[in-house]
């Protein structure tokens, strides 16, 4: 291949690859579905034997509808968080088009720089794992592709000379034509390598000096307004315009008994995360609870297999109705524990420190000596705890509980006619408490939400009318939303008419798995409900969204894939823990190890090591052999890696010495095998002080060798006459004449070489 097909055929894999880091960052895999095909298609069409190309007028046409196109989606949607979107769509649509035209060298490097445009409006976009191992292979690929365009461009220009200067005589040379051959090949990767190493040391040395906590003070931009998934804790009215149904994995649960039995809980498992009790209807959003003062802290010591910790104010001495649920994070990296009400007890695999609000009983990691967010914890949970019990957690009932009313008026009116609709009365009876009237009440509006209104989890026609809430809009015009609407509904129509309510985000648990005997927890399980005061310390959770709807596209988005996602799931929660969430306060404990002895840094080391290896033994439940079978496994993993990384050492160096390249490539390995016994006597004589020059031949070299020791030259003699007919002749060496040529090697080591 020469050197114009070959930087021409690299550079469509680097714009393959934006392609790929565009669709990953923005989401839209349609993208690289539509546009990945015709950038490779363009290879054949333009590179190809025919040789067919857009004219000039055809593509600039095209740059001028894409210009128009992105103009029209920019008007339609004014979000300045939309821009590097926008400009991803220009670029991508630039260089689609300019692939299937006939291009200069000048335009081949604007190629290049249009995809590293492209790349980089996408890192400002996504902070995902798979994009971050996307843009290291490109980054490498990127260094390759503009070495080969240093290459091509100079051969270009070396070539057009050369036809403006033809000699004299009516016979004119050649024209010049450039061979990348392996030398060059080899020299170029050596290039490369040596570049991306020193670009890996700048980059963690940026990466330890700004944390990430400096450079993006806010939200990425790009995980815009009009796209949602996972746990928020806020609830923005407006914004929401769909709710995303990934199938991506946050965490797996299982619920076990009092004998640490699992189990399958007898409905859906809700997972409070936050607690919403504020709505401003300035900007029709729902903002968490002020923390209570009387927050307590709650230190956690490693306990694998057991050590809870009491988490109430006050130690619990009803062992009533009890289970375990134990959460093992897969991609999910926050600082609330998510948990059913009521939790009791807390333990965990890592030392922590955690935060409990007794006024809603939301846990938070508030660990300062820890690098990355915690990978696994169990809670001892009592699903209908005595007032006793919540005496206990609580101590006194916090004020923050006692909000009342609704700060849109217009709420107010619409509940009280749906309850004179189905003929409920809002009052507190003659005969019933307020924590009656309150679970009466809340019970004929969770089932009128049902029965009145749909679940859907894509807004697009939910117009927005200005002065007009969109809880308004939701219950009396559309009757259409996802869980934020239908919980901020039920939330705002109790607490309107004098019933204390408040709003829940967190998980919903629905998908269980027979195999695992443990639920699978995504980011389109991400869900809102209402809670309501039914007693002086009690909340009872209301949920109006439709449970068979929420099944339902549970089904519908399930697929094959979902049972192997576990393993890039892993690898994510470690990027978005060590590398996306890396701040000021894992800097300041990361400076403090670093200042360590080496003894301290040794035994953190071990002691990383073997908790890793502890996880493992857990999640598989291998028991006590397990720590023996994974030792075994590792030290075998280890042999093998030391074995392969030599033989792949010294495969490569018999193939530079034989000089294999091109179509010889296919039979590398065999003549790799074949031609050992010459690289081994070559290293032995460079040993000895008589190197081989890289311009000599095997035969001089033998020569030579005779000129100081003719014993050694012969043997060297009989050797390369087995080179040359085996490298050169087609010549298949049977076992007894490498039998023979190693037996000669080793009768080269000896002594120095006579004079």
């Amino acid at each position: 291949m020469n050197l114009r097909r070959r930087f021409r055929l690299w550079l469509l894999v680097l714009i393959e690859l934006s392609l790929a880091a565009v669709a990953v960052a923005t989401e839209g895999f349609w993208l690289l579905i539509v546009a990945g095909p015709v950038v490779a298609l363009s290879w054949y069409m333009v590179e190809g034997p025919r040789g067919k190309s857009l004219p000039r007028w055809a593509v600039n046409l095209g740059a001028i509808i894409v210009v128009a196109l992105v103009g029209l989606s920019a008007i339609a949607d004014p979000d300045p968080g939309r821009s590097m979107e926008l400009l991803s769509w220009f670029v991508l649509g630039l260089i689609v088009l300019r692939q299937l035209q006939q291009r200069t060298t000048r335009e081949d490097a604007q190629q290049i720089v249009l995809s590293l445009v492209l790349v980089l409006a996408s890192t400002v976009q996504s902070e995902k794992l798979l994009f971050g191992l996307i843009l290291l292979v490109w980054c490498g690929l990127a260094l390759y592709v503009v070495i080969l365009y240093q290459l091509y461009k100079g051969t270009d220009l070396a070539r057009r000379r050369r036809a403006e200067c033809p000699p004299d005589s009516a016979h004119l040379v050649p024209p010049l034509s450039v061979r990348f051959g392996p030398l060059e090949l080899a020299s170029v990767r050596r290039t490369v390598l040596v570049a991306l190493f020193g670009l890996s040391i700048f980059s963690v040395i940026i990466f330890v000096i700004f944390p990430r906590d400096i450079l993006f003070k806010a939200q990425v931009p790009g995980q815009g307004p009009g796209r949602r998934s996972g746990f928020s804790q806020n609830v923005d009215l407006v914004s929401s315009e769909r709710i995303s149904e990934s199938r991506r994995e946050v965490f797996t649960l299982q619920w076990k008994d009092l004998d640490g039995v699992p189990m399958r809980w007898n409905g859906p498992i809700l997972l409070r995360g936050s607690v919403l009790n504020h709505y401003d209807p300035a900007i029709d959003k729902w903002a968490p609870t002020i923390a209570s003062r009387r927050r307590f802290t709650r230190s956690i010591a490693p306990s694998p297999n057991g050590g809870f910790t009491a988490l109430g104010v006050r130690p619990i001495e009803d062992r009533g109705q009890q289970y375990t649920v134990e959460v093992t994070m897969r991609s999910l990296t926050s600082k609330v524990l998510f948990a059913p009400w009521v939790p009791l007890e807390l333990a965990t695999t890592e030392g922590r420190t955690f935060q409990v609000d007794p006024a809603n009983l939301i846990i938070r990691d508030s660990s300062v000596d820890t690098l990355g967010s915690y990978w696994s914890y169990r809670l001892r949970v009592q699903p209908f705890p005595t007032t006793n019990v919540l005496e206990d957690l609580f101590g006194t009932p916090s004020r923050e509980s006692r909000t009342l009313g609704f700060p849109v008026p217009e709420v107010k009116v619409t509940t009280l006619a749906i309850l004179e609709e189905i003929g409920v009365d809002h009052e507190v009876g003659a005969d019933e408490t307020v924590w009656a009237r309150n679970q009466r009440v809340a019970d004929a509006l969770t089932a009128w939400l049902e029965d009145n209104c749909i679940y859907k989890t894509d807004l697009g026609d939910f117009i927005q009318l200005v002065g007009e809430d969109p809880i308004i809009s939701f219950l009396e015009r559309y009757r259409f939303g996802h869980c934020e609407y239908f919980a901020s509904a039920l939330t705002a129509m109790c607490r309107s008419i004098g019933v204390q309510a408040r709003l829940v985000t967190g998980y919903i648990a629905l998908e269980y798995n027979e195999a695992s005997e443990s639920y699978t927890v995504r980011e389109s399980n991400a869900h809102a409900w209402t809670e309501v005061r039914v007693g002086e310390y009690q909340w009872r959770t209301w949920d109006p969204s439709p449970r068979s709807e929420l099944e339902a596209i549970q089904v519908r988005n399930s697929s094959w894939a979902d049972g192997w996602r576990w393993v890039y799931d892993r690898l994510d929660f470690l990027w978005n823990s060590s590398v996306v969430g890396f701040d000021t306060r894992s800097q300041a404990v990361l400076a403090k190890r670093a200042s360590a002895t080496w003894s301290e840094r040794v035994e953190n080391l071990l002691g990383s090591v073997l908790e890793g290896i502890r996880s493992v033994n857990r999640y598989f439940r291998l028991g006590p052999a397990g720590y023996i079978w994974m030792t075994v496994i590792l030290l075998l993993a280890m042999s093998f890696l030391v074995a392969g990384f030599a033989v792949m050492r010294r495969r490569r160096r018999v193939i530079e010495l034989a000089r294999i390249g091109g179509a010889e490539r296919e039979r590398a390995r065999e003549l790799a095998v074949q031609l050992g016994f010459w690289a081994d006597a070559l290293r032995i004589m460079e040993r000895r002080g008589l190197p081989k020059s890289l311009s000599e031949t095997p035969l001089a070299f033998s020569r030579r060798a005779s000129d100081i020791d003719p014993e050694l030259g012969t043997r060297l003699g009989v050797l390369a006459d087995l080179l040359y007919r085996i490298r050169f002749g087609a010549h298949s060496p049977g076992a007894s004449e490498l039998a023979e040529a190693d037996a000669i090697v080793k009768s080269i080591r000896g002594g120095a070489i006579g004079t």
